[in-house]
């Protein structure tokens, strides 16, 4: 399977699922391939050529394949490793931009809410409550600074 292709879907719960099985197919294929490499490294070097001489050949041929089998196995488990750290990554990658979007959300309204808050109090000396365009006042000022505060923020280009 392509590395680009593994990503192509979003379902990050089937593209996690099929990194593990591949692995686990790797890990079987290892415990079954290493101790045939062994065995055919002690069956090659035997003093007495219980198999004779022609087979051997045919031996060295068999651990030449066994040792191509272990290569590619460490192929791709690296080539699966990195597939996981780019699955990680993409993760993080999209909990940084959610978490990005919170904290903009959050420092628009942190200034309105101290606004509201204050406005909110049961106190009878705040003068701005007898004013008769007090109340559209309040919200020019809690409108325009959120605008300013997206402006800001586009400007920086974190939003």
């Amino acid at each position: 399977m392509p590395s680009s292709r593994i990503f192509l879907d979003n379902k990050t719960e089937d593209i996690k699922e099929r990194l593990h099985a591949a692995r686990a197919i790797l890990v079987k294929m290892s415990k079954s391939v290493f101790p045939w490499r062994d065995a055919m490294l002690k069956t090659m070097k035997l003093d007495d050529l219980t198999f004779g001489e022609s087979v051997l050949p045919y031996l060295r041929d068999l651990y030449d394949h066994t040792v191509q089998v272990i290569d590619r196995q460490e192929t791709l488990r690296d080539i699966i490793n990195g597939l996981t750290r780019l699955y990680h990554s993409e993760l993080n990658l999209a909990m940084n931009k959610i978490m990005q979007v919170l904290t903009i959300i959050s420092t628009i309204f942190i200034p309105l809410t101290f606004l509201v808050g204050v406005y909110g109090m049961n106190f009878e000396n705040i003068p701005e409550l007898k004013w008769k365009f007090g109340y559209p006042l309040v919200w020019v000022v809690m409108v325009m600074m959120a605008l300013l505060l997206l402006k800001w923020f586009k400007r920086k280009k974190w939003f």
